[in-house]
């Protein structure tokens, strides 16, 4: 609920004459201004106000806000404000926007309005997308097997740390620099190429045996699973690919 709270308003004090505290408005460019003393919200200019002002005549630097801002202002508590439906409840009850939110000693925090709730909002959906995007990765890291992309000359697009770990590997050593087949015996390469145009084509390969060399020298035999991902037109963007330790078989 703290991100729904614009700690951002422009205050002035008490004794601030009328036009300093209009000239402000104008050069910030805000619809409003609280008079506190101490923290303590005393009043508020809003902007029709002060164009009426304006347009007075009167001496206005002459005049303390205090005798021309609107009191008492409307407020409450942020204590009041159990979740977002509160919020917009109480804006709609009080038929006032932005509304001042004070703490428990009433002192202003700032105000809430139809737009902070809004920008809160699209905040939160926000951190919940980048905190689903970093769990899949965890988990696209994690995976027990080795999971890469390739791009359509079978270079590598993106690895998995497990992969990485199998062959010794960083992964700036191989993303966008290696194709896949440079890791490949010569017997190997030679197969994979030959089935490399036919999958971009076919959309899939199953169970496929390849030696690959780790950066060691250690050959490692593995079984390779693919599945091409293709735009709405069919033309191949990369790889979902697999690999699996075939050592043991």
């Amino acid at each position: 609920l703290e991100t729904i709270i614009d700690r951002s308003s422009l205050t002035v004090a008490p004794n601030t004459s009328a036009l300093e505290a209009i000239k402000l408005m104008s050069r910030e460019g805000a619809g409003y201004l609280f008079v506190v003393e101490d923290l303590q919200l005393l009043g508020i200019l809003r902007e029709r106000d002060a164009l009426k002002l304006s347009i007075s005549g009167m001496d206005l630097s002459s005049l303390k806000i205090t005798e021309v801002m609107e009191t008492p202002a409307i407020a409450i508590e942020f204590s009041q404000i159990k979740n977002i439906s509160t919020a917009l409840s109480l804006l709609e009850q009080h038929q006032t926007s932005p509304l001042p939110i004070l703490d428990d000693t009433k002192r202003l925090l700032g105000t809430i309005s139809c737009e902070t709730i809004i920008r809160s909002q699209q905040f939160q959906k926000q951190v919940d997308r980048n905190a689903q995007a970093l769990e899949l990765e965890e988990l696209y890291n994690g995976a027990p097997c080795g999971y890469h992309s390739l791009d359509k000359n079978g270079i590598f697009l993106k690895i998995n740390d497990t992969e990485l770990n199998m062959l010794g590997y960083a992964r700036e050593e191989l993303v966008a620099k290696k194709r896949f087949s440079d890791l490949l015996t010569a017997e190997s390469r030679q197969a994979f190429q030959k089935n490399f145009s036919l999958f971009q084509k076919r959309g899939w390969v199953k169970e496929l045996e390849f030696e690959m060399v780790c950066k060691d020298g250690k050959v490692l035999p593995v079984v390779l699973n693919e599945i091409a991902s293709k735009d709405a037109e069919g033309n191949y963007l990369m790889s979902r690919s697999s690999i699996c330790d075939n050592s043991d078989r």
